[in-house]
């Protein structure tokens, strides 16, 4: 059983579905958040804007930055949460979504407008939350945990493959990685549970993802998932040699099949109304649970 739950039970208490409907909402009206694009660049400096917001406890530092690619404007987003008077503890831990969007079947292609309200402002915002309650309740890490907001996942997981590669030359030493992408919907006729993926993941890692979703969360979990290509960021990490997990909203097969695209006639089909805000906060405590874990 997961080792801290005096630490996180109180902390999963603050999860805040009116921040999560906020924060999300604000996120999906970007006209797009496509990598090639200024809306995309905004978006990156919004997510900054908000992390840099948040109030720091004594004994704890904050500090956040866009990652700059090569071949596109869209930064990504990497914020650290660490102790001001360092631990013993080596390594840091990372969790982490993607925030562009993708836009198929459109008028405008694949860069046109989309609202992307669960692929991904529903992982984005379940990252940002377990950070916003981290620092909000005061909790100092024994380890640095840094949160990244990717860039260019839709196509290719560009930014994630930039960072991952980057930490792994550099000798940067990751305890585990944790990716959500898709964190918000149900499909109707289905039970609400959590999705735990076994292709470009670790073992270590995934046990720990599933230990801590059955000790903070409680809901089903559908194990042994797996996409069967590099489908999203944990591959990245995964491919640049480190523990890596990765949750889902459900199974793979009933995951929301209107992602990354949008009606012929341009009407939106990746809408908030289909994310559950619920769905999403048990995301942010499993998140929670997996990094203070660590």
């Amino acid at each position: 059983a997961p080792a801290f739950q005096s630490v996180v039970n109180p902390l999963l208490t603050k999860v805040d579905q009116g921040q999560i409907t906020t924060w999300m909402t604000r996120l999906t009206q970007f006209p797009e958040r496509y990598y090639k694009s200024q809306n995309g660049v905004d978006a990156a400096n919004w997510i900054m804007s908000t992390v840099q917001a948040l109030p720091v406890p004594a004994g704890a530092k904050l500090s956040v930055y866009l990652y700059k690619h090569s071949g596109f404007i869209q930064p990504s987003v990497i914020a650290r949460y660490e102790a001001v008077t360092p631990t013993t503890a080596r390594g840091i831990v990372i969790t982490g979504s993607h925030f562009d969007t993708a836009a198929y079947g459109g008028p405008q292609g694949v860069g046109g407008p989309n609202p992307a309200a669960d692929d991904c402002a529903s992982g984005s915002v379940a990252v940002f939350e377990a950070l916003r309650v981290l620092t909000t309740t005061g909790f100092i890490p024994g380890r640095p945990i840094e949160f990244h907001w990717y860039a260019g996942e839709e196509l290719g997981l560009l930014g994630s493959k930039d960072i991952a590669n980057a930490y792994a030359a550099k000798g940067i030493e990751v305890v585990s990685y944790l990716n959500l992408d898709q964190s918000g919907y149900i499909k109707p006729g289905t039970t609400q549970k959590m999705g735990i993926y076994i292709d470009y993941t670790t073992s270590a890692a995934t046990k720990l993802l599933s230990a801590t979703v059955a000790a903070y969360v409680g809901l089903p979990q559908a194990l042994n998932q797996k996409c069967g290509y590099e489908c999203t960021d944990n591959a990245s990490w995964f491919d640049a040699g480190y523990n890596s997990a990765m949750a889902f909203e459900s199974t793979d097969a009933d995951g929301f099949d209107g992602v990354d695209k949008v009606n012929a006639d341009g009407t939106f089909l990746d809408v908030l109304s289909v994310v559950s805000v619920p769905h999403v906060a048990a995301f942010a405590k499993s998140t929670i649970g997996f990094i203070v874990e660590l």
